[in-house]
């Protein structure tokens, strides 16, 4: 491929970043931006003085114009005016996709430009799938060239390889010799519990246990008496049937798993008394658990000296026999595998350029069929110091026009992102990919 433009990025998501939300309005962390935490119908924002006048250079193709509204003395008024039609009055395309096209100031409402890891932008138009697809044909060919720490992080962020790495051949006796390994999971039983449906169930089967719950359960000044949440679920745990208590208890999990502290000793002998298979299928569940195993069972694969051989080689082999949606996954799990390629919460367009989801992975919305294939907004705004963005967005509620269109603010902290914040909705599938759209 041949060398493309060059195009400024904003800064990247390494700095703990927060914009706060104060009486109903969001503020960004430098206060240089404020706009209405209400959703729907937020038609303006409040930029610092002299910021508005020093960013809407970058925005000059934008079909859409922003103006002041009101000058005050420490801040302006901002919105936007299409089609002859201003702030509340403006009516503008329904359709995210065509809405953000106008701010990037193209015409095909369905195909942009994008930004990838090294700050170039591609040479044609795409569509956002068609894009998604070559990000992850490009990591399939990338593989060999990355680092083994690189790959190590990726493997232990990631729940693809539990069955790669928790093999057959891991013998659990060695794992749990393994110095610090039994108190670091003995420190998280109760997380660990809690994440896995599974153990919950067995360790309901061992009479001891089960019978200390349901008893603590029925008994209204007992251990439960001292959890805060106790009387959310008060009712409900005295009308516990004992002959159906897993799921119910399964239910209320919060509650219970505050009384596996109590039974640490009885619940770390159930756990490691689980043969290979069993502790891959807890692993499959918790999260916490298939991190410790991970750290720790490298060893317990290889000898000292294989150790930096084998395991990078089976995980770039893993790696290169993934499907397509082997590898989105892959990516929607790894926050570092998402920062090497510029995705996700890691993809953070200027003014003028876009972020566009595309849906990935399982339908998670509850309704069939609700699965959007797509979203769009444009950034028309930086905070003073980088951190935060007011971005401009519509949704296809009511026709083929409206004026339910937005300014909302976004963040590049974890759970602020524009990624996190859409993929949170349920409305994109469990794995879907953000990327950075231009208009050039």
């Amino acid at each position: 491929m041949k060398e493309k433009q060059k195009i400024e990025k904003s800064p990247r998501n390494h700095v703990v970043q927060r914009y706060k939300v104060i009486g109903g309005t969001k503020v960004s962390n430098d206060k240089s931006l404020q706009l209405s935490e209400r959703a729907g119908k937020t038609h303006r924002f409040w930029a610092k003085k002299g910021l508005f006048d020093k960013q809407i250079g970058r925005l000059q193709k934008s079909q859409i114009k922003f103006y002041k509204e009101r000058e005050e003395e420490k801040f302006d008024l901002i919105t936007a005016e299409y089609g002859g039609k201003c702030a509340d009055e403006m009516i503008a395309p329904s359709d995210c996709g065509e809405f953000t096209k106008l701010i990037l100031g193209r015409g095909d409402p369905y195909a942009a430009f994008f930004l990838d890891k090294d700050a170039k932008a591609t040479e044609r138009n795409l569509d956002p799938d068609v894009y998604k697809k070559e990000i992850i044909k490009a990591l399939a060919g990338a593989i060999d060239a990355m680092t083994f720490p690189l790959c190590c992080e990726i493997y232990r962020e990631s729940r693809s390889f539990v069955n790669l790495f928790i093999a057959p051949e891991l013998d659990p006796e060695r794992i749990w010799s393994v110095p610090g390994f039994q108190e670091r999971v003995m420190s998280n039983i109760s997380q660990i519990v809690a994440e896995s449906k599974l153990l919950f169930f067995e360790i309901m089967d061992e009479e001891p246990i089960r019978e200390y719950v349901l008893e603590e359960c029925q008994d209204k000044d007992g251990v439960l008496r001292t959890n805060s949440r106790y009387r959310m679920y008060k009712s409900e745990i005295l009308g516990i049937d004992r002959a159906n208590y897993k799921e119910k208890l399964w239910e209320m999990k919060s509650v219970i798993c505050f009384l596996m502290e109590i039974k640490k000793p009885q619940v770390m002998a159930k756990l490691k008394a689980f043969s290979a298979d069993m502790l891959r299928r807890v692993c499959t569940q918790s999260i916490t658990l298939l991190g410790f195993i991970k750290k720790w069972g490298w060893g317990c694969l290889a000898s000292q000296e294989e150790q930096k051989q084998i395991p990078l080689e089976l995980f770039k082999d893993a790696v290169k026999s993934m499907s397509q949606e082997q590898l989105e996954r892959l990516i929607s799990e790894s926050r570092t595998l998402a920062e090497y390629l510029y995705v996700n919460q890691y993809t953070v367009p200027g003014v003028g350029g876009a972020y566009v989801i595309s849906s990935g992975g399982n339908d998670i919305s509850g309704e069939n069929g609700r699965m959007w294939p797509h979203h769009w907004a444009g950034v028309v705004m930086v905070s003073e110091d980088g951190k935060d963005q007011v971005v401009m967005e519509n949704y296809y509620y009511d026709g083929k026009h409206n004026d339910l269109w937005q300014f909302d603010m976004v963040g590049l902290r974890i759970g602020q992102t524009f990624h996190d914040i859409h993929k949170s909705g349920r409305l994109h599938g469990d794995a879907p990919v953000t990327m950075t759209a231009v208009g050039h």
